[in-house]
């Protein structure tokens, strides 16, 4: 079984899925449709050409191949987790403060479970979580203000050392009702509400646009992915928002398949 890139809330849905032995219950662990679980799960078997999961009359169960890609899945999991304990270890921490910087995403989806696992390995270390951009993270490592950053790749500094922790698919999506027309059709129609000029994510989503010579109109910038999605529930524009947003929306909004982006997450420490 062999799998390209994926971004780590399709394991976590896919171990759920396993542990729990549902599709229900593990949508309503993560707080998402039943349907949009079993996407997740089709997908992983499409990109490895295995199926990892048997349905028979409302039970599930692991394949083969769904039980060894188990335990690849709960070992990439634990590399986050590892990587902090790494951090606390290193400064010698037993007591103290961890300063921890985030992007918005990762501050929502990845860090929660990881810093739970990390506050009972240390319950005397105090976690102090900033949520900013890739590069405002960047330069507060780089000047001792946080010890490590969970950001968006790539970083290319020789004075950083990133762990690539995994990639996520960015959707292009449009307002609820709107056809699922051609990316050009809909960045004509409606205007694209961007992350902030300079961003790691903004510069992949305009290369993406420029390879496909799109030029759409962008006079609305947020940081928050959250905050972008409630614009284009409410008709204001188009976006590209990483999948696990867009499953939270509410209104259910457009998506549309001829464009995505492909963004790597990675863990961060200043070297030496």
């Amino acid at each position: 079984f062999i799998v390209g890139p994926m971004d780590l809330e399709q394991i976590r849905c896919f171990l759920s899925v396993a542990d729990l032995e549902s599709f229900s219950a593990a949508a309503e662990k993560h707080f998402v449709s039943q349907p949009a679980v079993s996407f997740r799960i089709r997908n992983l078997e499409e990109q490895g050409g295995e199926r990892l999961v048997e349905r028979n009359r409302g039970r599930v169960a692991l394949t083969p191949a769904g039980r060894l890609f188990r335990t690849r899945c709960e070992e990439a999991v634990a590399a986050l987790e590892k990587g902090l304990v790494e951090v606390a270890e290193l400064a010698g921490l037993k007591r103290g403060r961890l300063v921890i910087g985030t992007i918005d995403a990762a501050g929502t989806d990845l860090l929660p479970p990881v810093l739970k696992t990390y506050h009972q390995r240390f319950p005397g270390v105090d976690l102090v979580i900033r949520v900013e951009a890739s590069g405002t993270l960047v330069e507060a490592l780089l000047a001792g203000r946080i010890d490590c950053a969970v950001l968006a790749m790539p970083i290319p500094r020789a004075d950083i050392d990133v762990t690539p922790i995994e990639q996520e698919t960015l959707r292009l999506v449009a307002p609820p009702g709107e056809t699922g027309a051609a990316a050009a059709a809909i960045l004509a129609k409606h205007p694209l509400i961007a992350y902030p000029r300079g961003s790691v994510t903004r510069g992949l989503i305009d290369r993406a646009l420029r390879a496909r010579r799109l030029a759409p109109r962008s006079p609305m910038e947020l940081a928050h992915p959250e905050a972008i999605l409630r614009m284009v529930e409410a008709g204001l524009g188009a976006a590209v928002l990483p999948e696990r947003i867009v499953a939270r929306s509410k209104a259910r909004v457009t998506e549309i398949q001829s464009f995505r982006v492909r963004r790597g997450i990675g863990f961060a420490l200043r070297r030496g």
